[in-house]
């Protein structure tokens, strides 16, 4: 961990923190106000994939990644974006501690305070496969890139609209935290695509279902399975990453409540609408709501979600529940299909 808060704001503001440094990819904080920007925070995915210790990363620039391969055209790339305090994705052949070679895609953002003074800047690596190296790279992987970064911070913004939660139960909002980033790293993983396929767009059955899949590998009991039934067509990006978490919001919700102690099923159907729309139904066998139970609702930070990425996709929510069990569906549109 950083031997001290970097953001110097708050709980909230550590909470965060720890949230985006426990991601399941490589990431890295510079500061721009010291001299030579040096990394002052680097996380174990980090260290995993270049193969540094800590004691040798902590207060050196990055500069130290690069070698005899090394492009100076892409060192220009990201130095002019940190002398203009923009963000870039630059794909950079960098070199691990023992001297091997890798091609890192390398994404670096500013982060601003409250004033908009950037603070930090962050960079976010990802190591690729030979047959992802630039020459099979596609241009429009800064886009992407820059898409679910946005739908990240979305996610860190609802963390800190709940502090008093996370000053009471720090452990737990952190648990939550971790869960509903899940979906967004599967997404990133997958942001290169082979030739011939549609590089702005994803197979929505084949995401939702990693996602399905990664929730029930939290779940604490294996008598709940979960089953998907899915339609093959494709969604754009910016439109696959609030569907996902609202899968992942609700079957979440399914398996730790729908049930008890008792076997269940939780079932996701996605269909192609008649109109050219999506409809997305999850069903589970479970016992119902309790009696007074309002679900979505603003009160919470999961049914606030669910709502605020429906409206993000001009969809409609339905929900029926009962003592066979609970349905809830969102239908969206043919414009969910189109990209912005």
């Amino acid at each position: 961990m950083v031997e001290a808060d970097p953001f110097q704001g708050g709980l909230s503001d550590h909470v965060a923190l720890q949230f985006l440094a426990s991601a399941p990819f490589s990431l890295v904080l510079t500061d721009p106000w010291k001299d030579d920007n040096p990394i002052v925070y680097a996380n174990r995915a980090f260290h995993d994939t270049t193969g540094y210790p800590r004691e040798d990363v902590i207060g050196r620039n990055c500069r130290f990644l690069q070698g005899p391969g090394t492009d100076p055209a892409a060192v220009a790339r990201i130095h002019r974006a940190l002398e203009r305090e923009e963000e870039v994705t630059v794909d950079i052949l960098n070199y691990r501690s023992d001297g091997t070679p890798f091609w890192n895609r390398l994404m670096l953002a500013p982060l601003r305070d409250s004033d908009g003074k950037v603070r930090f800047f962050s960079g976010v690596q990802k190591m690729l496969a030979p047959e992802d190296a630039p020459d099979h790279a596609h241009t429009t992987i800064d886009e992407l890139h820059h898409r679910v970064k946005n739908h990240l911070s979305m996610v860190v913004s609802l963390m800190r609209m709940h502090n008093r939660e996370a000053a009471t139960n720090p452990r737990e909002v952190l648990d939550k935290a971790a869960r509903r980033i899940e979906g967004l790293a599967m997404l990133y993983e997958q942001l290169t695509y082979t030739d011939g396929e549609n590089n702005q767009a994803v197979v929505l059955g084949d995401y939702l279902g990693r996602v399905a899949d990664s929730v029930g590998r939290l779940a604490p009991r294996d008598q709940i399975k979960i089953k998907l039934r899915a339609d093959r067509f494709t969604v754009p990006v910016e439109r696959a990453v609030p569907m996902g978490l609202i899968v992942s919001e609700v079957v979440t919700n399914a398996m730790q409540h729908a049930f008890g102690e008792a076997p269940g099923t939780v079932t996701i159907n996605i269909e192609e609408a008649d109109d050219g729309g999506v409809r997305l139904s999850i069903d589970d066998d479970g016992r119902g709501f309790a009696d007074g139970v309002d679900w979505p609702r603003e009160g919470s930070v999961g049914g606030r979600l669910v709502l605020q990425l429906t409206a993000s996709l001009a969809g409609s929510l339905s929900v029926n529940s009962g003592p066979q069990g609970t349905r809830i569906m969102l239908d969206a549109p043919p414009s969910v299909r189109q990209r912005n």
